[in-house]
């Protein structure tokens, strides 16, 4: 295995260092700041997690800073918010953590609507800023002094009050003087651009973005031009004054035909085709790519990202080790592939029966990771496709999520380019035939709802659930703006099926208000599941109608069985995918691993509110 690319996987770093990191604090806060650095946010948060609970770190704040700093650039702002303020104060690095609670308060601003709303979050940004001033001062640290003060300064210009604004900022600019790092670079060039030193910060952002790219600091590269443009758009009255100082960088996902058992690739196509994609990257200024790794072009656009010198992110549909040994004889090409990527995810432990729905699920995770990382960064996402026939490849898919492909023909490269604009799809005739009875494989939202306490009720209270709960739910099944595909339950367990995660999302809302009105104390509200995945809707030969099964359903119910009544919880699968559909109006806020069944799951509360 190619021990250089090896060295680039962060989660290969961290597996084989834990043991360095559970005792060494120093090498442990190193390692979780480079992770939010280059935009790892969640495998930080992992990280992080398993060292607070098993290390044996003589000051593990550093590490509960990093992972809250992490939880508030997921959105997790109340969860962030409970690490930072758990924190004691008197400590030297006490500028961080109020610098970090500040963030929080930043990025409620951010996401507020009512303009007094919006003031306040920035007021309480720019009290936490100044305390954690005041504090960098006092224990001597420059770095502290400099972050607090340039980013008061900021809050400050939000404010409209300038004065305020200049006076941090000259003072940022002095304790950031005499660093030449990434971080007193960025400062620096933000205190110019407040101070009016056009020039300056011109220069200043240019050498910070080049100290960003050569440091691998993408999202915190995504931070400082976030903020500069933020402060652009009040000082200049637009965005865009600086945009040229930064280095580019697009995030890529990719799709790729699978081969037959049987085809062979000559020499010739595939040499062709591989300098078509590496001229696509190129052209794009493509720095980060997900893909998955199926045999067939997946497996070679993973191989070109690579060569190019991205960074490639896997998808697969279980684990490596048994992916590897269903899906390749051979097995040196696809782990040289692993130890070269930055990140091999696998979405489940077991293979799903069905390809068609394993590849659809595979598709909609590389487009929903791809982007989130776009998001976070602060980029642009582009699609690529491979393959002679369009409907082998996530076009379709992706297309429904408003993302346009290129599509790369290997044996028609004349045909290149975006499908609908370039290529009319030949009318099927019949198409109603093409339907069929057996069994079909989808990727669907689960909605799982559990009474506890259900099987311990007497015969009043069953006539209570009956009138009060059924009926309840059967009202708000029917009035969904996206109603459920399907529903199944029995007693206290419930199964909702939906073609997205919007629709289980606002069910599960809509319950949980529906109920909260009628039980009123007289039964415990239900637990609530919400979970995402390759889903099989089998004839069911009792019920007579299309019925979900499969891994996901039954996760689902297991989850929900394990958690408080009255909670609504999301799996970090669901949560993923509702990037895909431009989710608004809920926030999924982090709350842990949750065991169930020797598996853990990671969870996310269900709220309405941004604040």
């Amino acid at each position: 295995m190619d021990d250089v690319f090896k060295k680039m996987s962060l989660r290969f770093q961290w597996e084989e260092g834990r043991d360095v990191f559970l005792r060494d604090g120093k090498a442990a806060h190193g390692f979780l700041k480079k992770l939010n650095g280059e935009g790892e946010h969640l495998l930080a948060v992992e990280v992080g997690e398993e060292i607070l609970s098993g290390g044996a770190l003589v000051d593990d704040v550093p590490v509960r800073q990093q992972v809250a700093r992490a939880l508030a650039i997921l959105g997790s702002s109340d969860e962030a918010r409970r690490v930072l303020e758990g924190i004691s104060g008197g400590r030297k690095d006490e500028g961080e953590t109020l610098g970090l609670l500040a963030r929080v308060w930043k990025d409620l601003a951010v996401r507020a609507s009512e303009p007094g709303e919006v003031k306040r979050c920035y007021g309480e940004a720019r009290a936490c800023y100044g305390r954690g001033y005041e504090a960098a001062v006092a224990a001597g640290d420059e770095g502290g002094a400099a972050y607090c003060g340039v980013n008061a300064a900021a809050m400050s210009v939000m404010l409209g009050e300038m004065d305020v604004a200049r006076d941090y900022a000259g003072k940022a600019a002095v304790h950031a003087g005499g660093d030449g790092s990434y971080y007193g670079t960025a400062t620096r060039a933000e205190a110019a651009l407040i101070l009016g030193n056009d020039e300056e910060a011109e220069a200043m952002y240019r050498a910070a973005s080049e100290l960003g790219e050569k440091g691998r600091q993408w999202a915190d590269l995504a931070s400082t031009r976030k903020q500069c443009r933020a402060l652009c758009h009040v000082l200049h009255g637009r965005r865009d004054r600086f945009d040229g100082c930064f280095v580019s960088g697009v995030v890529a996902i990719f799709s790729g035909q699978v081969f037959a058992k049987d085809e062979e690739l000559s020499d010739e196509v595939r040499n062709d085709v591989e300098a078509r994609v590496a001229r696509w990257i190129e052209e794009n200024e493509i720095r980060h790519v997900y893909v998955g790794a199926s045999l067939g072009w997946d497996l070679i656009l993973g191989e070109v990202a690579k060569r190019a010198g991205m960074e490639v992110h896997l998808i697969l549909p279980y684990e490596k080790d048994l992916f590897v040994r269903n899906e390749f004889q051979d097995g040196e090409r696809f782990e040289l592939l692993c130890g070269g990527a930055a990140s091999v995810t696998a979405l489940g432990r077991e293979p799903i029966r069905e390809k068609a729905g394993e590849r659809m699920f595979v598709d909609k995770m590389v487009a929903a990771r791809g982007s989130l990382l776009a998001s976070h960064l602060g980029v642009g996402l582009k699609a690529l496709a491979v393959g002679d026939v369009k409907s082998a490849t996530a076009v379709g898919l992706w297309s429904d999520a408003n993302l346009d492909a290129f599509v790369i023909y290997p044996k028609q490269p004349e045909l290149d380019g975006v499908p609908e604009k370039d290529v009319v799809a030949n009318p099927l005739p019949f198409p109603q035939a093409l339907g069929g009875v057996g069994n079909r494989q989808a990727v669907l939202a689960i909605l799982h709802v559990h009474f506890q306490g259900y099987e311990e009720m007497g015969s009043e209270g069953y006539l209570v659930f009956r009138e009060k709960v059924l009926e309840t739910m059967a009202g708000c099944v029917v009035g969904l703006n996206r109603p459920a595909t399907s529903v199944l339950g029995l007693g206290g367990e419930y199964s909702f099926a939906f073609a997205g995660v919007y629709g289980a999302a606002e069910a599960a809302l809509r319950l949980s208000e529906a109920l909260g009105k009628v039980l009123e104390g007289e039964m415990k509200m239900p637990a609530m599941c919400l979970h995402a995945g390759p889903v099989g809707l089998e004839v069911n030969p009792l019920l007579h109608i299309y019925a979900p099964s499969g891994e996901t359903v039954t996760r689902c119910g297991v989850i929900c069985g394990s958690l408080p009544s009255g909670s609504i919880s999301a799996t970090e699968t669901f949560v993923a995918l509702s990037v895909l559909e431009a989710v608004r109006g809920f926030r999924f806020e982090h709350t842990g691993k949750i065991e169930c069944n020797g598996r853990a799951d990671r969870l996310f509360r269900l709220q309405t509110n941004l604040t």
